[in-house]
Formats: C-alpha cells, sequence, structure tokens
C-alpha cells in the first residue's frame, strides 16, 4: 500500500529540486502547524500522523506556497497570506481528487 497517498518524495520547481518528508509526530519540531514549507531548504516537511486526505491538502498548501516563493514580487506577497493560499489549497485539492470524475 502507498503510505504517501499520492503526495511526492521529490519534485521540480522550475531550476529546483524539492524534497518532501512525511514526518511522525515524535519527530515533529514544528510546533502546532501540520506542514511547512522551508525555501532555505527547498523542502515541505507534513505531519504523517494527519489523515491522508488532510495529508494531501496540506501537501497542496506547502506547494502553493513554494509555487508563490519561486515566483516575482506579488506571488511572493501572496505566499504570506495563510488565508489566501489555504483557500487556494482547498480549491486544487478538490480539483485534484475529482479529476476524471464523470
Amino acid at each position: 500500500m502507498n503510505r504517501r497517498h499520492g503526495i511526492p518524495k521529490k519534485f521540480r520547481l522550475a531550476t529546483h529540486s524539492v524534497t518532501v518528508k512525511l514526518i511522525p509526530k515524535s519527530r515533529w519540531k514544528h510546533g502546532r502547524c501540520i506542514g511547512l514549507w522551508t525555501p532555505q531548504k527547498l523542502q515541505i516537511d507534513i505531519l504523517s500522523s494527519q489523515p491522508p486526505s488532510m495529508q494531501k491538502h496540506t501537501f497542496v498548501h506547502e506547494l502553493l506556497h513554494a509555487c508563490c516563493d519561486a515566483g516575482g514580487t506579488t506571488l511572493k506577497k501572496l505566499s504570506r497570506d495563510e488565508e489566501a493560499i489555504d483557500e487556494l489549497a482547498l480549491l486544487l485539492t478538490h480539483c485534484l481528487e475529482t479529476f476524471d470524475e464523470e
């Protein structure tokens, strides 16, 4: 069984290679958040004790931060808006989960 639920281990973003880590609660060092994009490390950390659907949403949320940070000034400003990023993540996650539904 795929324990990553469609979440990649790595992906390319422009000229960068981004690593995605699923981290158990016992090793989680990011406080109360459930995901974190660290641009200096080019890494997304996701708390693995979440249900699979929440892991996927968290991945998309952090992916959007990464994409915005890779963009120009306007997108970098958007990356700091947690509410906007989360709204976009909800919409994009729903879109991805309903591919080929009809």
